[in-house]
């Protein structure tokens, strides 16, 4: 009787499972695929942009730091 009932269950499982992929695929849009590829696009700008501002402050930061060196060391001097 157990055996039956474990039988019974998988089955059912399985049978939610095939219909869970089957809605997902006739509701999923014909141009996903595109879809997914500009979004990967626009995602890598929005990284190369923060890219070069990230970039920038930590040049800037660079000198800055660089010239309170420079004038730390002319008052040590």
């Amino acid at each position: 009787m157990k055996r039956t009932k474990d039988r019974f269950f998988w089955g059912i499982a399985l049978l939610g499972l095939i219909c869970l992929a089957g809605v997902t695929h006739v509701t999923r849009p014909a141009n996903w695929q595109e879809e997914a590829r500009q979004e990967i696009s626009e995602a890598m700008q929005e990284i190369k942009e923060e890219g070069k501002d990230l970039k920038n402050s930590l040049k800037q930061s660079f000198k800055s730091g660089k010239d309170s060196l420079k004038e730390g060391l002319k008052d040590i001097q």
